[in-house]
């Protein structure tokens, strides 16, 4: 792993993986007390109950990028979103 010259900045990637069964009655918790309070970069959520009834836009958290929503084909329910913070792909000068 290459190490930040002089000058350059250091930032640590913080990736948050959560199981979330419920997001519709979990998204403010989520949103609150992890993603935002603890600076993550990368967000990935499975939810059990992801169905077509939930919107695309549902969750949006704002500073991210939403950038793919996977339902499960096989069976009714489940699935999950991956989001991205638009700084964690910004380059540090």
């Amino acid at each position: 792993m290459a190490r930040p010259g002089p000058g350059c900045a250091r930032h640590q990637l913080k990736i948050l993986s959560a199981n979330v069964r419920g997001l519709r009655t979990n998204i403010g918790d989520l949103t609150h007390n992890c993603v935002l309070r603890h600076s993550i970069d990368i967000v990935v959520v499975t939810e059990t109950w992801l169905n077509s009834e939930v919107e695309p836009t549902f969750g949006k958290i704002c500073g991210y990028t939403h950038w793919t929503r996977k339902d499960r084909q096989e069976r009714a329910g489940g699935g999950g979103w991956l989001y991205a913070s638009r700084k964690a792909f910004s380059p540090s000068y």
